[in-house]
C-alpha cells in the first residue's frame, strides 16, 4: 500500500495542476523519488541485517551495492538541477555566436552591449581627427581587433576604423615625414567614405531593418544602435556585417 508521503505528492499534484510549472513539477519529483528510495533501500538493508545470519558479510554486500548506487543518484541529481541551465546558457551563447536569431528580434537581443565594446573613447575636447593612425593600428593590434570604433566625449560613435582601411592607407603612403591621423584618412576620398559609413537604428528595431539600413550607407559594415535610432546619441550596441550576415533569413 502507498505510504501517506507518496500519497500527499499524488494529491499535490492531482489537485494542483495548475499551481506548479513544468520545472515545478520536474523539482517535486526528483525530490519524493530519491526521498523515498533512500528509505526504501535503508528499510531493506536493515531487514537484511536483522535477518542474516553472517551479518559482517551481509554488511560488506550492502556497503559495495549501494555506495555505487548513492554515487550514481547524486551525480544524476546534481545533473538534472544544473545540466539544464547550464544547457541553456551554452545554447544561448552558441544561438549568439552563429548568429541563429530570428530576423525579426530585436537589435538590442542580438548586438554587443556598449559595455562590450572595444574602441576609443575620447574625453572632452578630444578631436578625433588628431588620433595618430600608428595609435589606432597598435591598439587593434594589442585587443586583437579587425575594427576600431572611435567615440566622443558623449559615447557618440565618429568613426569606425577597420584594419583593411589602415592596410590600404600604409600601402599607399610607405614612408611620411609626418605621423599620419585620422585627418590623414579623410583626405583621401575614398577612405573616409569608409570609416564614416556608419548606419543607426533603434533598440527596438528588427534586425531585418537593421541590415535594411545597412545596404542603404554605401560602404557601410558597422550599424550602431542608439535609443533615437539616430547619430547623436550614446551608443547602446553594435551590429556588424558579420554578425548580422549569420543570422537566418
Amino acid at each position: 500500500m502507498p505510504r501517506p508521503g507518496v500519497l500527499n505528492t499524488i494529491k499535490r499534484l492531482a489537485m494542483r495542476p495548475h499551481s506548479l510549472d513544468d520545472a515545478g513539477v520536474r523539482n517535486l519529483l526528483a525530490r519524493q523519488i530519491v526521498r523515498f528510495s533512500f528509505l526504501g533501500i535503508l528499510v531493506a538493508s536493515v531487514v537484511a541485517l536483522f535477518v542474516a545470519k553472517d551479518k559482517e558479510e551481509v554488511a560488506r554486500l550492502i556497503l559495495a551495492s549501494l555506495v555505487p548506487l548513492f554515487g550514481t543518484w547524486v551525480g544524476t541529481v546534481l545533473a538534472f538541477y544544473y545540466a539544464k541551465d547550464s544547457l541553456q546558457t551554452a545554447t544561448d551563447s552558441t544561438i549568439r555566436l552563429v548568429g541563429k536569431s530570428d530576423p525579426l528580434s530585436p537589435t538590442s537581443t542580438v548586438m554587443i552591449p556598449r559595455s562590450d565594446i572595444e574602441g576609443k573613447k575620447l574625453a572632452a575636447g578630444d578631436d578625433p581627427n588628431t588620433l595618430h593612425l600608428t595609435d589606432i593600428r597598435s591598439d587593434m593590434e594589442a585587443a586583437r581587433r579587425q575594427r576600431w570604433p572611435i567615440f566622443n566625449a558623449d559615447d557618440e560613435v565618429t568613426y569606425v576604423v577597420h584594419k583593411s582601411t589602415l592596410d590600404a592607407y600604409f600601402a599607399a603612403h610607405p614612408s611620411e615625414s609626418a605621423p599620419p591621423t585620422v585627418a590623414s584618412l579623410l583626405a583621401m576620398p575614398s577612405l573616409a567614405s569608409l570609416i564614416s559609413a556608419i548606419g543607426f537604428v533603434k533598440p527596438t528595431d528588427t534586425v531585418s531593418l537593421a541590415r535594411t539600413v545597412m545596404r542603404s550607407v554605401p560602404y557601410c559594415n558597422d550599424v550602431f544602435i542608439t535609443a533615437s535610432g539616430e547619430k547623436n546619441g550614446p551608443v547602446l550596441g553594435w551590429l556588424t556585417n558579420t554578425m548580422l550576415a549569420n543570422i537566418a533569413s
